[in-house]
C-alpha cells in the first residue's frame, strides 16, 4: 500500500481501492469453503431444489456485485486519470491546481475560482460527443452518470453491469 503521510487525493483514492478490493477478495475467498463446508455436511445445500436453486442464486448475485464494485472503482479512477492529465497538460499556464481535484475542496472560494479558469472539466466530460479522453469500458458508467448519482442509483447500476458481466 502506498504511505499515506501526504494527503495527496491520488494515493488516498487508491488505499480506499485496495482496501475495498483485498475485502471483496477476501469475502470470495471465505465464501468458497464455506459453501463447501456446507455441501458435505448435507450432501446437498438444500433439502429442496427451490433452496438449492435460492442459494446458488445468492452466491451468483454476490460474484456480480463484486464485479461491479470493482467496475466502478475503476471508472472513477478512469475519471482522475483524465483530470491528472488534463491538469498535467494545463500546469504550463498555471491555470491547474492538482489540489483541488480533491473532494475535500470544493466548496471553497478558490476553488470555485479554479473551475471558473480551469478546461479540466469540459475536457474530462464523458458526454461529449466525441469524448476528448479515452475512458475505454468504462465510458458506459460516465456517460450514464453512475459515478455521480445517488447510493441507490450507483448500486444497482454496477449490480446490473456486474451482471451483464457474468452471464
Amino acid at each position: 500500500m502506498p504511505g499515506i503521510k501526504r494527503s495527496d487525493y491520488n494515493i488516498q483514492n487508491t488505499t480506499y481501492a485496495l482496501i475495498i478490493l483485498v475485502q471483496y477478495v477476501l469475502r470470495m475467498y471465505l465464501v468458497v469453503p464455506l459453501s463447501n463446508q456446507i455441501i458435505k455436511a448435507a450432501g446437498v445445500v438444500a433439502k429442496s431444489a427451490w433452496g438449492g436453486a435460492a442459494y446458488n442464486l445468492l452466491l451468483y448475485m454476490l460474484a456480480s456485485h463484486i464485479t461491479g464494485a470493482i467496475y466502478y472503482l475503476l471508472s472513477i479512477e478512469r475519471q482522475i486519470t483524465c483530470w491528472n492529465q488534463q491538469c498535467l497538460a494545463e500546469s504550463s499556464n498555471a491555470s491547474c491546481n492538482i489540489g483541488f481535484i480533491s473532494c475535500e475542496n470544493t466548496g471553497s472560494r478558490s476553488y470555485l475560482e479554479w473551475q471558473s479558469k480551469t478546461q479540466i472539466f469540459n475536457n474530462c466530460d464523458a458526454t461529449a460527443d466525441p469524448p476528448k479522453f479515452n475512458y475505454g469500458m468504462f465510458s458506459s458508467a460516465l456517460t450514464k452518470g453512475a459515478v455521480s448519482t445517488s447510493f441507490q442509483e450507483k448500486y444497482f447500476y454496477c449490480l446490473w453491469w456486474g451482471l451483464l458481466q457474468l452471464r
